[in-house]
């Protein structure tokens, strides 16, 4: 089941220009407008290959978080893997976080049912103060409930983005003549990165970056072969960081009808599912 490593990266570079969409996107509405927030100026340097082939990912991650503080945004990631037999499953997540991370709403889509209940996907709604939980299930229809303890926000955050970039190597870097930067190479492996331990014996696996001029990662793109439940399975995994300073968190219509439907654990969301 091997696939040529530059196959991969061609797909992952249309995946970063634009000419091929996300797999498996939840129906909700992306976001409506609002005025953008200035462009940070803080100015990044262009990463650049180190002696050893690898990239500073420490460097990465720490512009890529600076870039987006203090700006909305909205953050996809979906994880699809699909059998000989054709089956496929996409697990997706959208999270639409507010400019001080003060609000954000969480939607995440399961590629297949989970649980006693085959829970389908979730909901997440965070004001500032008070979380609001949602639970779809095949069996039990929506579950709802207020969560007591205050939640963090757990979207691809610096740990994913890091540990990518530092498994990245021999690593090639092209500046675009709108000074992005797309960056290219075979990673050593994703098992154990965060939300993505369900794969095992992780081949050809390659990698396609696209860094925007303000130092945030616009788009990852992989694609690997690997093992999941015994079964060789092709996988991809793509995460976005959109309409920045443009995503509006408005409350979703559900959570009037949780008031008082109290719980005592706070669920991990937000992730790359598929866990």
């Amino acid at each position: 089941m091997t696939r040529p490593a530059s196959a991969i990266l061609v797909a992952g570079l249309c995946v970063l220009t634009g000419c091929g969409g996300f797999v498996g996107q939840p129906d909700a509405d992306v976001a409506d407008t609002v005025t953008p927030a200035p462009v940070p100026t803080v100015p990044t340097d262009t990463p650049q290959p180190s002696s050893d082939g690898g990239i500073d990912a420490d460097s990465v991650a720490a512009d890529h978080w600076r870039a987006l503080d203090g700006r909305s945004h909205t953050a996809r990631t979906s994880v699809r893997w699909r059998y000989p037999n054709g089956s496929t499953y996409d697990d997706t997540t959208v999270h639409r976080v507010g400019p001080d991370r003060e609000r954000f709403h969480a939607v995440a889509d399961y590629g297949r049912p989970r649980g006693a209940i085959n829970r389908t996907g979730h909901e997440l709604w965070y004001d500032g103060e008070r979380s609001f939980y949602r639970v779809d299930s095949r069996d039990a229809g929506p579950v709802f409930r207020q969560i007591e303890t205050e939640v963090a926000i757990q979207y691809p955050g610096a740990s994913l983005i890091r540990g990518l970039f530092a498994r990245l190597r021999p690593v090639d870097v092209r500046q675009t003549a709108l000074g992005s930067t797309v960056v290219t190479g075979p990673v050593s492996g994703v098992y154990g990165l965060q939300g993505l331990s369900q794969f095992r014996d992780e081949r050809n696996v390659t990698m396609a970056a696209h860094i925007t001029p303000d130092g945030y990662v616009g788009r990852i793109a992989i694609g690997f072969d690997a093992i999941v439940r015994d079964r060789p399975v092709e996988a991809q995994l793509t995460i976005a960081f959109t309409d920045v300073g443009s995503t509006r968190v408005t409350e979703p219509a559900w959570v009037e009808n949780v008031s008082g439907q109290s719980g005592t654990s706070t669920p991990v969301v937000g992730r790359p599912l598929g866990t």
